[in-house]
């Protein structure tokens, strides 16, 4: 998984966990960590969110150009469409 920010840095997530706000019904659901990857069963969940669902990582660490494992802030993105 790479996340591109604001500051037009690009990071290749190594290990997050992976939460899911849904708005309609109200429900905060943990999906486990993602190592490299986003867990199977909040990949199946992406495809229920509605605009305003929200996608939030935690615990988020990336892996620098000498391998050394970096944290990052809390990640968290609205769907608009």
């Amino acid at each position: 998984l790479q996340m591109i920010c604001d500051d037009l840095k690009n990071y290749r997530l190594y290990s997050f966990d992976f939460t899911i706000i849904t708005m309609n019904p109200f429900q905060n659901k943990e999906f486990g960590t993602g190592n490299g990857g986003i867990p199977i069963l909040a990949r199946k969940a992406i495809d229920q969110l509605k605009p305003k669902d929200t996608i939030i990582l935690k615990n988020t660490t990336y892996k620098d150009a000498k391998g050394i494992e970096q944290k990052l802030p809390i990640i968290s993105f609205s769907i608009i469409e």
